[in-house]
């Protein structure tokens, strides 16, 4: 038996003593670690826990690990531990198998291509790198509440929309201060270059679609323009995602924003987007909402 940081804990730890919180009995020795019971563990401020044995010393858990293929894959799981904010996937990831399925279609069959621009893309921008891997569980999960069938090349269309920022200079990317119109410019061609980036790699058409057209509104005040209704379902959900996602991460310039606040900005944009669908995606986040246990 040891001492381990809560954010230290590892699918799979085991703990050697009950947790109790005024007197309640959160969690009893001998439970299995999931990526649900360490977020419910950093909601309750524990900061340290004492487990049994190590995950990384058992054959059996080797065979676990096998969805973190590369270092890409380890650091969404980090993403997730440190990241919580506004308890986001306490609320979007009810169990383990909500993130080992995120973690199958997205990272299990990654190819290099993919891995070496999302390497790039944490190395240029770290808020762009943290965006796509807070927009992938987020679109992931509300596909799967409209039953729709996500695959592999949709998680790489999330993941790699922002790509173009790479050709963006870093000092406009971080600036905390209202951008120039130049810059402004300069951001916008993001999109364009995402979609040429992505063309030259051979990734399928969705994928470079979603690059190219997720900053099209249907209002006309997007980029670049076209019209918003023949584009691809993913597309108008990336649309939504993107933007609820900016909101509720902390940025450069400002600090998060409240899923409830992230929602009603939406709201007063909605012109901007499928009416339908922005409607089924505040019934999504408030459904999640209010699943989330209290204590």
């Amino acid at each position: 038996m040891y001492t381990k940081p809560v954010n230290w804990l590892t699918i799979g730890d085991i703990l050697a003593e009950d947790i109790i919180i005024d007197h309640e009995v959160i969690f009893t020795a001998g439970t299995v670690i999931t990526l649900k019971k360490i977020l419910k563990l950093q909601s309750l401020e524990i900061a340290y826990v004492k487990v049994s044995s190590s995950p990384f010393a058992t054959a059996n858990y080797q065979k676990q690990t096998n969805i973190f293929p590369d270092s890409i894959a380890q650091d969404f799981y980090n993403f997730l531990i440190k990241n919580n904010k506004n308890q986001r996937y306490s609320i979007l990831l009810k169990d383990n198998e909500d993130f080992q399925f995120i973690t199958n279609y997205a990272f299990l069959n990654m190819n290099e291509s993919v891995v070496n621009l999302l390497s790039a893309l944490r190395s240029w921008d770290i808020y762009s790198y943290k965006h796509v891997l807070d927009v992938l569980v987020i679109a992931v999960q509300w596909m799967r509440y409209l039953d729709m069938t996500v695959s592999a090349d949709d998680c790489y269309g999330l993941l790699l929309h922002d790509i173009g920022k790479i050709k963006v200079p870093r000092s406009i990317l971080i600036k905390n201060q209202r951008l120039t119109t130049e810059e402004y410019e300069c951001i916008k061609m993001h999109t364009e270059n995402g979609e040429y980036i992505l063309k030259s790699l051979s990734f399928p058409n969705i994928v470079c679609d979603m690059a190219k057209f997720h900053h099209v509104r249907f209002d006309g005040t997007g980029y670049p323009k076209i019209n918003a209704d023949v584009l691809d379902i993913r597309i108008k959900i990336l649309m939504i995602v993107d933007v609820f996602s900016a909101l509720t991460l902390d940025r450069p310039y400002r600090k998060a924003y409240s899923f409830e606040d992230g929602l009603y900005i939406l709201k007063t944009e909605e012109d901007g987007f499928d009416q339908d669908l922005l409607q089924q995606f505040i019934n999504f986040i408030k459904y999640n909402m209010e699943k989330v246990p209290q204590r």
